[in-house]
């Protein structure tokens, strides 16, 4: 019932926000909202810089090809810690956990850490049946005690800072996101592996990471069932200099064949090459005022019509639909989709959203059709090796139209230093077809 009620509450915003949108007729926001989970640990232990990295590891931050490639160049940290031990509150369990590797670039920081539970963890639970680990009260600090990640709700927010004599605000610090999975499970030593991605808009140059969670949270596959074991983690991590000394190498412009097209930033790192570009004479299009009608008029038929988003964070949602979720499924939803597949709305659907993408990505655009001779856009280095978008999460990424008639792209590409060369081209597709802009690398502080 929850998850259904999850998918129409996001339908419901997300049409919500664009009608919002249309409304305004403002400059798009790139908003990031924090949806955190968290982790950690405490231990000072010396840290390997691995360059051998073993095939285990090999890809399993799931961010793209960029990542791995930096990693393959010893783009990771191996640590050699033990495991850090405490007592939980549910039956004096021991759990303990380690940090086996990491990595941190100018937007993501990935970690790779085991959990180690006592056999009785499987009267409360079956480890080989679980959904996902979180950390539910995870925050670290760098060498400076200032804050780079809070997980935590704002009472244990405010506990920790307290507890540390710091004085920081909560709300400065609901921002950023987590991707974490579970990766593996030993049932012979009952230890699970977790890789947890933290992304931000930017990171310092960090020397020092301080991790500090007491709360775990355990769920079970195919239901919300969950149990908390409290105790006290916490990791120091040493920086490799290669990490907080990361730098970018920069291009310039040699050509680039469409005129309304303004390169202001080209440059590649050990993970990634972004390219920020602002496309002028491009007009924002507007919403079909025939196809707003037809889905007001559902909206209003919709037995869900009752259902009030406030914000992004807050839904009013009358008894009456939790208790009937299952009957009326996604009905709205369905009904949107039968619209938009009939004619003429289907025609404005598509050309309004076609003018609304005016840059394909990753050549799988389902209402732009690329020409027979585009692939979506990518990077092409002197080798003729092809780099694709990372189409990660944490990628630094935006395409929004702003004030004046333009348009501004900013994307990440899955080219990094170890594949980079002195001369490359992007290809954009725009509007279905191929824009190539020719770069160079300079030299650049």
């Amino acid at each position: 019932m929850e998850d259904k009620l999850k998918e129409y509450i996001k339908f419901k915003i997300a049409v919500s926000k664009m009608k919002e949108k249309e409304k305004n007729n403002a400059e798009f926001t790139n908003k990031k909202i924090g949806i955190v989970a968290c982790f950690c640990i405490i231990l000072t232990t010396s840290c390997v810089f691995a360059t051998d990295i073993s095939n285990f590891i090999k890809n399993k931050f799931n961010l793209g090809n960029g990542i791995e490639t930096a990693i393959n160049n010893g783009y990771i940290k191996e640590t050699n810690m033990d495991f850090v031990n405490s007592t939980t509150n549910i039956d004096n369990i021991d759990v303990a956990t380690k940090i086996s590797d990491f990595y941190i670039d100018d937007y993501n920081i990935g970690i790779h850490f085991d959990f180690q539970f006592q056999n009785d963890i499987n009267n409360l639970i079956d480890l080989n049946n679980l959904k996902n680990i979180d950390l539910i009260d995870l925050i670290i600090v760098d060498e400076n005690n200032k804050i780079v990640f809070n997980g935590a709700n704002q009472e244990d927010f405010e506990f920790f800072c307290i507890k540390n004599n710091l004085s920081y605000k909560y709300e400065d610090y609901m921002k950023g996101g987590v991707n974490n999975f579970i990766t593996a499970y030993n049932s012979e030593n009952n230890i699970i592996t977790l890789t947890y991605n933290i992304y931000n808009e930017k990171y310092p140059h960090l020397k020092e990471l301080h991790l500090n969670f007491s709360k775990i949270k355990i769920t079970k596959k195919d239901t919300e069932d969950a149990i908390i074991l409290s105790g006290n983690w916490k990791i120091h991590l040493e920086i490799p200099e290669v990490m907080y000394n990361r730098s970018y190498e920069y291009y310039k412009v040699v050509n680039c064949d469409n005129d309304n097209f303004d390169i202001y930033t080209a440059k590649v790192s050990d993970t990634g090459f972004e390219i920020g570009i602002t496309i002028s004479d491009i007009e924002e299009p507007t919403y079909p005022e025939e196809l707003k009608k037809k889905e007001n008029e559902i909206n209003s038929n919709n037995v869900n019509k009752d259902i009030e988003i406030v914000d992004e964070k807050t839904v009013i949602i009358p008894t009456t639909i939790l208790s009937n979720i299952n009957n009326v499924d996604n009905v709205e939803n369905n009904a949107l989709k039968e619209l938009y597949s009939q004619s003429p709305y289907k025609e404005m659907y598509e050309e309004y959203w076609k003018k609304m993408q005016p840059i394909n990505v990753n050549g799988e655009s389902q209402i732009i059709t690329s020409n027979e001779n585009t692939e979506g856009s990518y990077v092409l280095n002197s080798n003729n090796e092809k780099f694709r978008c990372t189409m990660s999460p944490t990628r630094k990424q935006n395409a929004n139209f702003i004030y004046g008639n333009k348009f501004d792209f900013y994307e990440t590409f899955e080219m990094t230093k170890y594949d980079a060369t002195n001369k490359i081209s992007v290809i954009i597709e725009f509007y279905g077809n191929p824009v190539t802009i020719e770069l160079e690398k300079i030299d650049k502080d």
